[in-house]
């Protein structure tokens, strides 16, 4: 998927059970520890990186968190692509 490099990575993270423990949100970006912002509640929370993101390159997140009775959920492994180059037009 060629994405934007203006794009701002995000994942929602649900747990309607006994809901997610926020503090235990943990996200990795090609093997790399990130802090992440995370907004929301225990049943619902977003997950957002602020980048920044480079021209023509992969991206493999791995998110891990675990619930308030201490289950852990199975890690998460979004990627995508970055576009080569900005557009430009000629006049």
């Amino acid at each position: 998927t060629q994405v934007p490099v203006s794009t701002e990575p995000q994942f929602r993270i649900e747990d309607f059970g006994s809901g997610l423990d926020l503090s235990s949100i943990q996200v990795t970006v090609n093997g790399s520890p990130i802090t992440p912002t995370v907004t929301g509640s225990p049943s619902s929370a977003l997950v957002r990186w602020s980048g920044p993101l480079a021209y023509g390159t992969d991206y493999l997140f791995s998110v891990s968190a675990q619930d308030l009775a201490g289950t852990p959920m199975v890690p998460a492994t979004p990627s995508f692509t970055t576009s080569t180059s900005t557009a430009s037009s000629c006049a």
